[in-house]
């Protein structure tokens, strides 16, 4: 992406009226906040925003006017975050910052989001061979492809700051794998002691989407036929 761009977040406090809130206003706040491009002016619906403190869970969206709000927030200073609206089950990093959240307060944030910074590849269907490392186990099955132009695979897969590298759920057909094909010894493993393999196969990648277990995968790669499989992959394999 060319140039600097700029995110820009203004802060304001009102008070809460507690005749309004009766129930905990006297010991809660809020926070409410307005995402906008910055270019146009136009609200930016389903940009995900969450507050980090003490049972705050979840990830919100922005309405038709781009605007949020939570309430019974507890007192304290907490991580406000920023993602873009996405397909997947959560787009990149608009921004984050730290709140201070005060009783009987409304914390107000109005976010400008530059041109651009938003954006996410069109859903496709891809066919053909990829390399790249597979990562299986319990409620796993990771594949993050090599960079390759004539498929139209980018490294990483997705723009942006996002939680994690964005990866494919990876569905291996029953005839897949060649009986033939002996797994390799000496292989790397992840933090929960699952094989990290660096695979050649043939199959469909799609997305951007949700897929996997618990969707938390951004695409989907279905393998009918497995090619090679190492220990390690080339020094030509760049996955970001």
């Amino acid at each position: 992406m060319a140039g600097t761009f700029r995110v820009v977040i203004v802060l304001s406090l009102v008070a809460v009226n507690a005749a309004t809130h009766p129930a905990d206003a006297q010991s809660t706040g809020v926070v409410s906040a307005t995402v906008r491009d910055s270019l146009t002016g136009k609200p930016v619906i389903g940009a995900r925003v969450t507050v980090w403190c003490p049972g705050c869970y979840g990830r919100w969206p922005t309405d038709s006017a781009g605007k949020y709000r939570r309430s019974g927030l507890p007192p304290g200073k907490f991580r406000l975050e920023f993602h873009c609206p996405s397909s997947t089950m959560l787009g990149a990093e608009i921004l984050h910052r730290e709140v201070t959240i005060s009783p009987r307060t409304e914390t107000v944030v109005n976010v400008h989001v530059p041109p651009g910074q938003c954006i996410e590849p069109a859903y496709s269907e891809r066919t053909g061979v990829f390399r790249g490392y597979w990562t299986s186990g319990f409620e796993e099955s990771r594949f993050i492809p090599c960079a390759d132009s004539s498929l139209g695979v980018s490294a990483p897969l997705l723009p942006g700051k996002r939680i994690g590298k964005p990866s494919a759920w990876a569905d291996l057909s029953p005839s897949a794998w060649p009986r033939s094909l002996k797994g390799p010894k000496d292989v790397p493993v992840d933090e929960y002691r699952n094989p990290i393999l660096f695979v050649t196969w043939h199959g469909v990648l799609k997305g951007p989407g949700s897929y996997g277990h618990l969707g938390v995968s951004a695409f989907s790669m279905l393998v009918d036929r497995v090619i090679d499989i190492r220990a390690k992959g080339p020094a030509s394999c760049r996955t970001q």
